[in-house]
């Protein structure tokens, strides 16, 4: 293999594992009413997920339940506390922060399934997957989160 052939190789390569190591973001919440629409249509929850920056609880949760959330259709978007990040639409919080304070989260991460309204529909769930029982407490949230809406829509 002359020189050439093994720089591309090289090339080709780091290129691979710097796309695979770049970590994959969910869509912040910016605009309440157009999410709640898309939300309300689809007849689902909108998902919001509560983080901290550099919160390790936070990117696990992300990358091992956030992210195939979004790939199964569901509508989830991250809400950063203490971020000055604008949100459009929601009365009495214009910032990501003060979404925060008025689902009264202060502390990372917490997964809150709410409607259009901004009432919540589910227990929140709270902190990190620590003893590997996420997937049930998702599973149980969109559940009640289910027989929230059904009730609401009759």
């Amino acid at each position: 293999m002359n020189w050439r052939r093994a720089f591309a190789a090289l090339a080709l390569l780091a290129a691979g594992s710097a796309s695979a190591s770049a970590a994959p973001s969910l869509a912040p919440l910016a605009d309440w009413e157009a999410d709640s629409r898309l939300a309300a249509r689809a007849g689902r929850p909108l998902v919001l997920f509560f983080t901290l920056p550099g919160c390790r609880f936070c990117e696990d949760v992300r990358q091992r339940y956030m992210l195939p959330l979004v790939r199964q259709g569901q509508l989830v978007r991250e809400v950063v506390i203490g971020s000055a990040q604008p949100v459009a639409g929601l009365a009495d919080a214009s910032a990501q922060d003060a979404v925060a304070r008025k689902f009264g989260v202060r502390f990372a991460p917490v997964v809150l399934l709410v409607d259009g309204q901004a009432r919540k529909l589910a227990d929140p769930i709270m902190g990190g997957d620590t003893a590997g029982f996420y997937g049930g407490y998702l599973d149980n949230a969109f559940e009640q989160a289910q027989r929230a809406l059904g009730r609401r829509a009759d």
